[in-house]
């Protein structure tokens, strides 16, 4: 599917080290392993403090904007309601906001924090908390759970493609971002070979 598209050399190189060569799908956690431990750690805190999920959650984030809050009222929500682990998450706490931030723009909103309930309900288990009755979040496309994590090797073409996504999608969280904007665009959790090229045609890289 991938040489149709005209997908030829390091991208059939990255595909076979993601999936390990033995898998038909790949996923975040094949990109960037620590990124998807730290939302994790951070969907696992939140649970812990709110049984309503992140919708409760916002209610209580100290936001100068009522509809955005940006990366210092996240940490001050984080801190006060002990969200933030002893240890610290697997990735710094500005990766993690970058990771939810989809656009960019220095805020995230309502929508953009609902990613973790079905975050936590695809990895963690945790029942999905009730909506209101309006259209459902985009993210809320499929219950099928998501793998587990499996450590990927240090292959160059999986370290080269995280740097480019993170050079183009906004530093650390990068990787998170881009795929949540550009690769699982229809956020089914996992990407097969033909999503994969389509995915790499819409990030740009044409290695």
């Amino acid at each position: 599917a991938m040489h149709k598209m005209g997908f030829t050399g390091n991208v059939l190189s990255l595909w076979k080290e993601l999936t390990q060569g033995a898998r038909e799908s790949c996923w975040l956690g094949d990109l960037d392993h620590k990124l998807t431990r730290g939302l994790d750690q951070l969907a696992a805190g939140l649970f812990k403090v709110y049984k309503g999920g992140a919708r409760q959650a916002w209610e209580e984030v100290p936001k100068a904007w009522a509809t955005r809050m940006n990366f210092h009222e996240f940490m001050q929500w984080a801190e006060e309601q002990a969200i933030i682990r002893s240890r610290g998450f697997a990735v710094s706490n500005r990766c993690l906001f970058d990771a939810l931030d989809l656009h960019g723009a220095g805020t995230v909103t309502l929508e953009e924090f609902i990613f973790l309930d079905h975050w936590a309900h695809k990895r963690l288990k945790k029942p999905l908390p009730a909506a209101p009755a309006v259209a459902p979040s985009k993210w809320d496309v499929s219950t099928a759970p998501l793998p587990e994590i499996i450590k990927s090797p240090k292959k160059r073409s999986i370290r080269e493609f995280r740097s480019f996504l993170e050079q183009k999608y906004g530093g650390p969280g990068g990787a998170g971002r881009a795929w949540r904007v550009a690769m699982d665009v229809k956020g089914r959790g996992a990407l097969s070979p033909s999503d994969f090229g389509s995915a790499c045609r819409a990030v740009g890289w044409k290695h």
